[in-house]
């Protein structure tokens, strides 16, 4: 298991030089192997670069589930001190809900917001952006993060399984400050997808309209990293936050 130094290192390593020799001794090969795209898309690891992308009037089937699901876990886990993310199968966030309220300003502030596109084009590598290039879950902590300004983060991604399980629509992603992470994240991830995807499957012939964007094939799902409160639902329904200066 790689040290948080030793990934530190090969980060800011791979930041000044594009040095994947010595990163690859230090980092998990998909997570350099996403440093190298962020690095030929030119992502910006110092300025949060996430734009504001146009929302649906009505969201797609599985987004609407995402919300009803994230809505009855926060009923009764109001107080759980993580954010719950989901993310659309193109990269943008589409459901927030917070249970730790400093977290959430911080999230904000980030502007891992709904309605704005978090693509490993835009702002690098995040979990998300890694389990839907990879076709499998992962957790993605602290300096394994692309972007300087996300390295506070611990996040957990699981995938949202298609109605016939061969698509990923998108994934949740249970996140944390990097100094509260634990192994529950993963687990908990998943449990949300497999209920969003449960409930999917109970109302395949539900009227939403919408589309759920690109889908991504699934591969396996076992890979684990080394060593809103409801008040969000109200974020998404005024305009997000403007991106900062």
């Amino acid at each position: 298991m790689s040290s948080v130094v030793g990934v530190e290192a090969a980060r800011r390593s791979f930041l000044a030089s594009g040095d994947c020799v010595a990163a690859a001794g230090a980092v998990r090969p998909e997570v350099l192997a996403s440093w190298q795209r962020s690095r030929r898309h030119e992502v910006d690891s110092g300025r949060v670069a996430a734009r504001f992308v146009a929302r649906r009037a009505e969201p797609a089937l599985v987004i609407a589930c995402a919300e009803e699901v994230l809505d009855d876990f926060f009923k009764v886990n109001g107080d759980v001190g993580a954010s719950v993310v989901v993310i659309d199968a193109a990269g943008v966030v589409r459901v927030r809900r917070d249970g730790d309220g400093p977290l959430a300003r911080l999230l904000d502030g980030v502007l891992l917001v709904p309605g704005y596109d978090y693509s490993e084009r835009a702002v690098g590598t995040t979990a998300a952006s890694v389990a839907l290039h990879e076709r499998a879950d992962i957790v993605i902590r602290g300096p394994e993060h692309y972007h300087s300004q996300l390295v506070f983060l611990g996040e957990a991604a699981s995938l949202i399984p298609g109605l016939h399980r061969e698509t990923a629509l998108g994934a949740v992603v249970v996140v944390q400050h990097q100094s509260d992470d634990n192994a529950l994240q993963l687990p908990l991830a998943r449990m949300l997808a497999q209920q969003i995807a449960n409930r999917m499957a109970g109302e395949p012939h539900r009227p939403v309209p919408g589309d759920p964007g690109p889908v991504q094939p699934l591969r396996g799902r076992q890979r684990v990293g080394a060593g809103h409160r409801r008040g969000v639902g109200a974020q998404q329904r005024r305009r997000p936050p403007s991106r900062p200066g």
